[in-house]
Order: structure tokens, then C-alpha cells, then sequence
């Protein structure tokens, strides 16, 4: 996975060939620990809330149809099912490019600084030469997670079984004291 900065700090340009373990090295003051944490943030948690977050409120312009047409149909019937691996494919590199186009919007938050601007951040990620190996951790990965706060005080359980591409998602509505929960059988 390539991943380019520009105008970063004091990272006028760089280009990271991101491995599995990818150690930087260098003197102080050239960009070291700021790449690390841009890094950090994209590919971690705080990166998917706050994306997630202008996601959800419309702040983003590019949409996952597929995405939300399985939330819908989670909505309407109380289950579905998405190929993780197409999903992947189609989605991925545009994903993970959204949130670096992003990044700009919180990275001063995320480095706890108020003397740095990042409003000419500039960080682009290519996929291409590790699709395949990408594609593989997907259908590895096993997965199981519950997201509240979804329409009628819903609760989400996604859930992934490792060795299979497909994830299905579940909703349980809690409403009046009433607890409904529709179940769906994985492959």
C-alpha cells in the first residue's frame, strides 16, 4: 500500500510504501512521529468515528450505496447480509482515500496542537500492489460487533465468521419495555 503526503508539517512530500512493519528512521524535527500518528488516525479508530460521524450527518460527498441500501434493508426486514470481499473491491481504495481527503479536518485535534494548520494536507493511498493481500485479511477476519444509536434506539450486531466473506448484520429494537429481535443465519 503506497501512501502520499503532501504538506504535511514540515513533510513537504513524501511517499510511504506501507508494509506490515514499517519502522521510520531518522533526525529529530523531520516528520517522524507526525507520519506516524497521520497514520494512526487513518487507519484507526478515531479516523472511522469522526469520518463515520460526517458520514452520517451528510458532511461527506461520496456515498457507499451498497452500504446503505443493506442499512436500509436492516431497517425494513431487520437483517442482510453484504459481501465483504465485493464490498471491499469496489469500495476500499475509496474509502480509505475519503478519510485521507478528511484527515485535514481533525488531524490538529488528533495531534493536540493549535500552532499547526493543516488545511493544505494533501494524503492519497493506492491499494493496487496489495489488493490481493487485502483481500485475503478480509476473508480471515472474523468479526463481531454491536453499533447503538441507529433509528428507534436500535441496536446493530455485525457479525463475521473468519474464513468467509460475507458479513451479516442483525438488528434488536428496544421500544416500551418490548424487546424484538430478528435473527439472521450466517453462511
Amino acid at each position: 500500500m503506497k501512501i502520499t503526503f503532501h504538506n504535511f508539517g514540515i513533510v513537504e512530500e513524501a511517499e510511504i510504501d506501507l508494509k506490515p512493519l514499517t519502522i521510520f528512521i531518522g533526525p529529530n524535527n523531520v516528520g517522524k512521529t507526525w507520519t506516524a500518528y497521520a497514520l494512526a488516525s487513518i487507519f484507526g479508530p478515531y479516523g472511522f468515528a469522526d469520518y463515520l460521524d460526517a458520514y452520517l450527518q451528510g458532511d461527506i460527498p461520496d456515498r457507499y450505496d451498497t452500504l446503505d441500501n443493506t442499512i436500509e434493508q436492516v431497517i425494513k426486514s431487520g437483517a442482510s447480509t453484504i459481501d465483504l470481499v465485493q464490498f471491499a473491491a469496489d469500495y476500499a481504495e475509496i474509502y480509505f482515500n475519503n478519510i485521507a481527503r478528511y484527515v485535514q479536518h481533525w488531524m490538529a485535534r488528533f495531534l493536540s496542537t493549535e500552532l499547526a494548520s493543516f488545511d493544505n494536507l494533501s494524503v492519497s493511498i493506492d491499494l493496487s500492489q496489495s489488493k490481493t493481500a487485502f483481500m485475503d485479511q478480509i476473508v480471515q477476519a472474523g468479526l463481531r460487533n454491536t453499533i447503538s444509536g441507529i433509528r428507534e434506539k436500535a441496536l446493530m450486531t455485525l457479525r463475521k465468521v473468519s474464513g468467509n466473506k460475507d458479513i451479516s448484520i442483525v438488528s434488536v429494537y428496544v421500544a416500551r419495555h418490548q424487546v424484538r429481535i430478528n435473527v439472521s443465519v450466517m453462511n
